[in-house]
């Protein structure tokens, strides 16, 4: 996406499948073959598909905690691989909160956080940790998400996308009729556990950590022409939401994710 317009200039699917069959009148035979690959080549994965966004929602925690004043680019939190968090009923039942590096990144702030993709950081941010008590908690970190677009349709000019989901404590009641947890929290922060998005949200939201704090609807067609090839209208960018993010906190998020192709120990770096 052009991140100062929200033009999607690149989008693909896979597997796809020769829209020519459709042209010249599909065959009954090719069509169930298609209808019946279980690659789902006629399921549009960029809009309709709802997956768990995995690390990279981590920079849409990183700025939700520093506007909310929970970290700054100096809070540092020590990765030791893992939290070990306490039943507050039941002190011999401990649950145990890996994150990828079982061994720990050690000694961690903002910028090494994202550029090493530490899980323990988010998820003390987000959910909290023993003397780390000032957090944000699922309620602001799910607002956050939807501020960024997710859990929402983003108005893209192409039919069938989906909303995906941001889970609240409200939501998993409803759904399960179970309680919401702080591992829940945990889970959520680093794009784990429920929670659903597609590649076109994603695409938009980090667009509007790279322009400064704009949400642009995403859209496919940018301008129309007659038969002659005359324009006849442009596409003008919509605004969904913008400055909710400082243009300060998000420099800082940028910064930290260059880190992550420029730092030797950065998670996209050196391979």
């Amino acid at each position: 996406m052009d991140a100062k317009t929200g033009e999607v200039l690149a989008a693909v699917s896979l597997p796809s499948y020769d829209n020519n069959t459709f042209s010249r009148g599909i065959s009954q035979t090719d069509y169930q073959k298609l209808v019946n690959d279980p690659g789902q080549p006629l399921f549009n994965k960029v809009l309709s598909g709802a997956y768990p966004s995995g690390s990279i929602i981590k920079p849409l925690g990183a700025s939700a905690a520093l506007q909310e004043g929970i970290i700054t680019q100096d809070t540092t939190i020590n990765d030791t691989g893992q939290l070990d968090v306490v039943n507050p009923y039941n002190n011999s039942i401990h649950y145990i909160y890996k994150g990828w590096e079982h061994s720990g990144l050690g000694v961690v702030n903002l910028f090494s956080a994202i550029a090493r993709s530490s899980d323990i950081y988010f998820y003390t941010i987000a959910g909290g940790f023993t003397n780390f008590t000032k957090y944000l908690g699922i309620d602001k970190l799910a607002a956050y998400y939807q501020k960024f677009g997710l859990g929402s349709k983003t108005g893209v000019d192409v039919p069938g996308e989906t909303a995906g989901r941001v889970p609240t404590p409200d939501w998993k009641k409803k759904f399960s009729g179970e309680t919401w947890y702080t591992g829940d929290t945990y889970n959520v922060s680093v794009g784990q556990g429920d929670i659903l998005v597609s590649p076109l949200q994603m695409a938009a939201a980090i667009g509007a950590i790279a322009n400064g704090g704009t949400l642009y609807v995403p859209h496919f067609v940018s301008q129309i022409q007659d038969s002659s090839g005359k324009t006849v209208s442009k596409v003008a960018p919509a605004v969904t939401r913008k400055d909710f993010i400082s243009g300060q906190n998000l420099s800082l998020v940028r910064q930290a994710m260059r880190q992550t192709v420029t730092s030797p120990q950065g998670t996209a770096c050196c391979f």
